[in-house]
């Protein structure tokens, strides 16, 4: 009988390693407790003392992932300005050149509110990138 297994990264060397396992294999988006969405928004990041803007790659109720210039260092305590929902508290998860990951640290009623903000600008975004309503002429009259 094959033994099953995953890989796995070792977290200090980025090295591949074979771990056995006897679960079923779920990707990092089945583990998410909400579900991220690519809402575009530009938002003021404030961590560490420096205030910069960013451009939201996908955000959730729980965290977002974000695209800037600067980067800010695993751990760091940063707050995002939502011009569309207030001030949100977090924590660096993960860094990329040029972007981030972050963590929210919300009460459920809060996360709530921001699920709604979220439907209402993902709703506003497809009315924007929708046709328009009127046909439009192929030829001259």
């Amino acid at each position: 009988m094959r033994d099953r297994g995953s890989l796995l990264l070792g977290q200090s060397t980025g090295e591949a390693k074979i771990a056995s396992t006897d679960h079923i294999r779920v990707s990092a988006d089945e583990k998410r407790r909400f579900i991220r969405n690519p809402v575009p928004l530009q938002i003021q990041v404030v961590a560490d003392e420096d205030a910069f803007s960013a451009h939201v790659i996908d955000i959730s109720a729980g965290g977002a992932r974000l695209v800037c210039a600067l980067v800010p260092r695993i751990g760091a305590a940063i707050e995002l300005d939502i011009a569309e929902f207030g001030r949100v508290a977090g924590k660096v998860v993960r860094r990329f050149p040029y972007s981030f990951a972050v963590a929210f640290d919300i009460d459920a009623e809060t996360q709530l509110q921001l699920t709604d903000c979220l439907t209402a600008a993902a709703a506003r975004t497809v009315e924007e990138d929708a046709p328009g309503t009127q046909p439009r002429r192929l030829g001259a009259a």
